[in-house]
């Protein structure tokens, strides 16, 4: 029953993930914004039905997916309003067209020196240019099998991995990275387009004891 309960409510974490961080066509006036003090700021950037999330640690930058080639635009803008001219961390939580279509070029625009990816790796145009420019640029993705953690200032972001190479559905969607972030007394949880079964592992993970 208490795992029953715990899987409802990471459902339930599921949706308003969906629902505050998943991008629809609300002008960039409407630009939402969330603070930590005294050092983290996360964006949720408004980029149509992608996904493009940009966090300032402080004196560093962490983007989450890159949204589809056609925002790039619209995050090149985001950037140069804010002054921020290099990122130094992204992380794909997995390779669907509106979470990796601008990997390519954000990649070698931003200087970006750290890529982290999880295993699931479909040969779509998208990916594999995705993975030339790696190469072009001579970046080592971190492929993800299991957790992982870092920090960035006084950040720390954990990542949960999934556990299988194979899902009976939705295999992309449920082959998402699960990340987590820490600033001071606050935690937020990202679920890219993590699915029931993916949802489910979350259970057996610290990174699912979100309030």
């Amino acid at each position: 029953m208490k795992r029953f309960l715990t899987l409802i409510m990471l459902l339930f974490m599921a949706l308003f993930c969906g629902f505050l961080f998943s991008c629809n066509n609300e002008s960039e006036s409407q630009q939402q914004s969330e603070e930590f003090p005294p050092f983290c700021e996360v964006r949720k950037k408004k980029i149509g039905k992608a996904d493009c999330i940009i966090i300032n640690t402080g004196s560093k930058i962490l983007m989450i997916d890159t949204g589809e080639t056609e925002n790039l635009a619209d995050i090149h803008s985001f950037m140069r309003e804010r002054e921020w001219d290099k990122i130094d961390t992204l992380i794909l939580t997995h390779p669907d067209k509106d979470h990796i279509g601008g990997a390519s070029e954000i990649i070698s625009h931003y200087g970006i020196k750290t890529v982290i990816e999880g295993a699931y790796a479909p040969l779509t145009e998208e990916y594999v240019l995705y993975h030339a420019t790696l190469e072009e640029m001579g970046i080592e993705p971190i492929i993800l099998n299991g957790a992982y953690s870092f920090k960035l200032d006084g950040c720390e972001i954990e990542i949960d991995a999934p556990r299988k190479q194979k899902y009976a559905s939705k295999q992309s969607n449920n082959s998402s990275l699960v990340g987590s972030l820490t600033c001071g007394e606050r935690r937020f949880l990202f679920c890219g387009d993590a699915m029931e079964l993916r949802l489910a592992e979350l259970t057996e993970s610290e990174i699912g004891a979100h309030d």
